[in-house]
């Protein structure tokens, strides 16, 4: 696939994928912001204040993911965390973050949880069947001690699994 918008030093695609990470455009690094200027078309899933007209700036064709047939789009997210205690390795502060977030989807959307013992000792486990009436897949995760042994009904169709 060549560029859109061709010029001697355009990338050899028209989209890149960057995962900004950041908190408003002042912390955009120097390399992302090269790799925009260098696509055609940027796709922009960040709905903070002056991304987007930042990023037509610097690149031909800017789209928002936040919208579709002129219609805003709602997110949300769940949020796990843990606090450093000097000690624990960046791996195993990344992993209880994760079982953190975990617990938080658990609880739906705008879900803040921070990692503690309790959570170590009461982790998710993944429950699965298959309705035979309705041929429903059902997987479900939820925290280990308020589990049942096995799904009893079909969230779907209400009939005994």
């Amino acid at each position: 696939m060549s560029p859109t918008h061709q010029t001697e030093d355009s990338l050899p695609f028209d989209i890149a994928i960057v995962g900004l990470g950041i908190v408003g455009i002042h912390q955009i690094t120097r390399e992302v912001e090269e790799t925009i200027r260098r696509c055609g078309h940027t796709f922009v899933v960040d709905s903070g204040f002056g991304v987007v007209p930042y990023l037509e700036g610097i690149c031909p064709e800017v789209t928002s993911l936040f919208s579709f047939n002129e219609k805003e789009l709602r997110t949300a997210m769940s949020l796990g965390y843990v606090r450093s205690d000097g000690k624990t390795s960046f791996n195993d502060l990344q992993e209880r973050a994760e079982i953190a977030c975990q617990h938080a989807k658990t609880r739906g959307n705008e879900t803040v949880i921070e990692w503690t013992e309790d959570l170590k000792h009461d982790p998710l486990v993944r429950i699965g069947g298959r309705c035979r009436k309705c041929d429903a897949r059902i997987t479900c995760s939820m925290p280990k001690k308020k589990a049942p042994a096995v799904l009893n009904f079909c969230p779907c169709c209400g009939e005994s699994i």
